[in-house]
């Protein structure tokens, strides 16, 4: 696998808008799309390889990845549409994608194939995120039509069952193959962040003042971040770790509206929060402090990804109002210390 240069990404790109953070320059680069008006990245990996869907010159929504400065076209399996959420540091992708008869499934993407991971014996499913030993975790319909968190792993879909009620939802995995997501409690609603490990589910709780919560993103060290809720009104962005679930602020909305959607090895948190303008902005959090990675020029974008380095992947609004994948790099890299 072709490890990107860090030092010349910029050198060759053509959109760029520079923001300061913690006293380095983040650079938003624009990734552009498979030809049509809206694009937007989910996942990166340590080699700076890109995931996400775009529109097509055709109107259709088709899973891409990026790398080398080129957006490639993944295709479907069968359908129109797909989108790809993760990818692993050996370039395997997973998302989901319509399949002949219209129906979502989950699918592992590699050496040039598009491989359908099939269901829990429902007719839908999806893969939020795969870890670098191929372990892919899903979301799947059984029989009844019911969802389910599973993992997959040579060749099978395991269900993981529930907190007692009757759905459960995938969001990551690590290295570790731990895994947080969110399921009903028993009796149904509300929704629990949640964490599978050694074939226990483990109940993540609230925080206070709120009643339904969901495991976004998960590290290696086993922390784990999300959003804690009260429906249509507050929404609050939270780390989980040592057993404690807090609450990691916002960019100054009142109400509040936070969540984070990915945390990595340096426990670096990126998501989405209200600004006092009322705009929803992407924003980076460490160390305590949250701060606005701004946009495109528009008053819109979202942080869905982050890797060991600290480049930051997601959506970000035009001037010109169009909604384009994004990447923020740091303008001065922490771990090699060469500058853009």
């Amino acid at each position: 696998m072709k490890k990107l240069n860090l030092c010349m990404l910029t050198l060759v790109l053509v959109l760029t808008i520079s923001h300061t953070v913690f006293g380095l320059e983040y650079r938003i680069i624009d990734i552009g799309t498979l030809g049509g008006s809206e694009s937007r990245a989910f996942g990166i990996n340590e080699h700076g390889q890109i995931v996400g869907s775009s529109e097509t010159s055709s109107g259709e929504t088709h899973a891409f990845v990026y790398e080398d400065n080129l957006i490639s076209d993944l295709g479907t399996l069968g359908g129109n549409t797909s989108w790809a959420y993760g990818i692993n540091d050996h370039g395997q992708i997973v998302g989901k994608s319509a399949n002949e008869d219209g129906r979502n499934h989950g699918f592992l993407y590699e050496d040039g194939i598009m491989y359908d991971l099939g269901t829990l014996g429902g007719n839908e499913s999806y893969a939020t995120a795969i870890n670098n030993a191929g372990q892919i975790v899903c979301s799947s319909k059984i029989s009844s039509g019911l969802w389910r968190t599973a993992i997959y792993e040579n060749g099978t879909m395991k269900n993981l069952g529930t907190l007692g009620g009757n759905h459960s939802w995938s969001g990551d995995i690590n290295s570790s193959g731990q895994i947080a997501g969110s399921s009903d409690v028993t009796g149904g609603f509300p929704w629990h962040a949640c964490l599978w490990e050694n074939d226990t589910i483990n109940d993540l709780g609230v925080l206070p003042g709120t009643s339904v919560s969901q495991g976004k993103g998960i590290n290696d060290k086993g922390q784990i971040a999300g959003v804690s809720y009260v429906k249509n009104s507050t929404y609050l962005g939270f780390i989980y770790e040592d057993g404690v679930m807090n609450g990691i602020g916002s960019l100054g909305a009142s109400p509040d509206y936070t969540i984070a959607f990915a945390i990595n090895n340096n426990g670096q948190i990126v998501g989405v929060s209200e600004t006092r303008a009322g705009h929803k902005h992407a924003f980076v959090y460490e160390d305590g402090i949250m701060t606005d990675l701004g946009t495109l020029g528009g008053n819109f974008s979202e942080a869905r990804g982050i890797n060991g380095n600290g480049w930051i992947v997601g959506m970000a609004e035009t001037v010109d109002g169009e909604k384009h994948a994004v990447l923020w790099v740091p303008g001065l890299d922490r771990h090699s210390g060469c500058s853009y």
